[in-house]
């Protein structure tokens, strides 16, 4: 485990980062609930489960309430001193670096920068660093940095203070990491392919000398799957891999070829 680990560090500082910001996550907080003209409903979040635009749900402690508001042509998330905090866990960032947090922002009032915080790999919570914007109900913009993460970043939207503050456009982007900024990793005459890969990837050993043993680990180095091919042959793996990171090891049976992929599930 510790070898795989260190390997994992490895590839992850020196692999070349080659493509240009990609949207990972986009949450404008339109539920099922219809809003269509300048108004606030309050709910228990676990009653919206399932229903949120951006694929995950939106919770809070003890299933307290929240509440949205129809306003600027869009529904937003909308936040008072009297609520708590809203959470939107583990999203998945895992291949990606620099990540950033953007969003529109509207206070009812003089602005203050927003308590946002962010949990990388379920660690501890970090404050971003914001800015004031969106004073007395002119929308404003901002965009921060979130820090890195192996698979998930986690939010929190906490309360302000004394005052409403309401928030759209939740947007989380980065930068796709994946070796030589292809969808195909060649090593010696063996491809694996596609990566990112939706359901399984391919591993195509036609060219190779002898037969190899393919083994997949997690980020953590504990071994999920593993194979071993026949010289010449393709084969295909991950169709039971859950959304992620991984590395693929591929070593000769007979010889002393070795060499490992950083490869990501969608």
């Amino acid at each position: 485990m510790k070898k795989i680990t260190l390997l994992f560090l490895a590839l992850t500082g020196m692999l070349n980062v080659t493509n240009a910001q990609q949207t990972l996550y986009s949450e404008n907080f339109e539920s099922n609930l219809g809003l269509t003209s300048d108004q606030v409903v309050t709910f228990k979040p676990s009653t919206k489960a399932g229903t949120w635009s951006g694929g995950k749900d939106l919770t809070t402690t003890g299933d307290a309430n929240m509440s949205l508001r129809f306003g600027w042509s869009s529904t937003n998330l909308r936040l008072n001193s009297t609520e708590t905090a809203v959470t939107i866990s583990n999203i998945n960032v895992a291949g990606y670096t620099n990540l950033s947090l953007s969003f529109l922002l509207v206070f009812e009032g003089p602005a203050v920068a927003p308590f946002i915080e962010a949990s990388a790999d379920g660690g501890a919570w970090v404050t971003l660093t914001t800015v004031p914007s969106g004073d007395w109900y002119a929308r404003g913009s901002q965009s921060v940095a979130l820090p890195a993460a192996i698979s998930t970043i986690s939010l929190r939207i906490n309360p302000p203070t004394g005052i409403d503050q309401i928030f759209d456009d939740f947007k989380i982007t980065g930068t796709v990491s994946l070796g030589i900024g292809s969808n195909e990793l060649t090593e010696n005459s063996i491809k694996v392919y596609p990566n990112p890969f939706a359901s399984e990837f391919n591993i195509d050993a036609t060219n190779s000398e002898g037969p190899l043993q393919v083994s997949v680990f997690d980020v953590l180095g504990r071994k999920i799957e593993s194979t071993k091919s026949a010289s010449s042959s393709q084969l295909s793996m991950g169709s039971s891999l859950k959304s992620g990171l991984y590395i693929v090891q591929v070593e000769g049976v007979n010889s002393n070829y070795s060499k490992s992929f950083k490869m990501v599930k969608k």
